[in-house]
Formats: C-alpha cells, sequence, structure tokens
C-alpha cells in the first residue's frame, strides 16, 4: 500500500464487509481512487469489490 492514493478503510467498516461475507478475515478493503480493493494481506493478492457496495463521499458504505 505504497500510493498515496490509497486508504485503508476504518476498522468498523472492514467488520460489516466481513460480517457480509464480502471480504475474507485474512483481507482489509482499501479505497484506491473510486475502487474498492480487498487486499489479502498473507499473498498480497488483490481484487475489486463489486458486489453492492459503494463508498460515498464521507466513506459512509452505503448498500445497493
Amino acid at each position: 500500500m505504497s500510493n498515496s492514493h490509497e486508504n485503508v478503510l476504518p476498522t468498523a467498516q472492514q467488520s460489516e464487509l466481513r460480517s457480509r461475507g464480502v471480504i475474507q478475515k485474512s483481507e482489509v478493503a482499501i479505497q484506491v481512487g473510486d475502487l474498492l480493493v480487498a487486499e489479502d494481506v498473507v499473498s498480497r493478492g488483490r481484487r475489486v469489490i463489486t458486489e453492492g457496495v459503494q463508498v460515498n463521499e464521507s466513506r459512509k458504505l452505503m448498500r445497493d
């Protein structure tokens, strides 16, 4: 996460995404530009999160 345009979501939002099954226990959600990305902290693999999640300007999660 060396890019200055990347922001890890707050812990409460990470927990909500995990509880909804959007990200796994070994993943963190990162805002990269206008994309929400899940990064596996073990393998460093990344994927774009597209399943019904949006982050608005105030960085709160919104459900579709």
